[in-house]
């Protein structure tokens, strides 16, 4: 049988171009991880981030990296690369 997917969560702090919290939810699958959500950033503008990044571990560190689009009310797409790690 196929591995399931497992739904994550969380949130994610904005801090350029714009500033705000996002709440963040995703799918993992295999070794990518696909994250969607809207925020509000603390100009009032608001918008969605949506992306799916790559997941690797290095010596025991686990990194996810990719490309992401911010796509705000106010100032239209942001394309960006987003890394994570834990």
């Amino acid at each position: 049988a196929a591995p399931r997917d497992t739904l994550i969560s969380g949130q994610l702090a904005l801090s350029a171009p714009v500033s705000g919290v996002a709440p963040r939810r995703g799918v993992v699958r295999g070794d990518s991880v696909r994250l969607t959500g809207d925020y509000q950033a603390g100009n009032g503008c608001t918008g969605s981030l949506s992306g799916t990044l790559h997941v690797a571990d290095s010596a025991g560190v686990v990194l996810a990296k990719g490309a992401i689009t911010l796509n705000d009310k106010c100032a239209g797409a942001i394309p960006a690369t987003l890394r994570l790690s834990r």
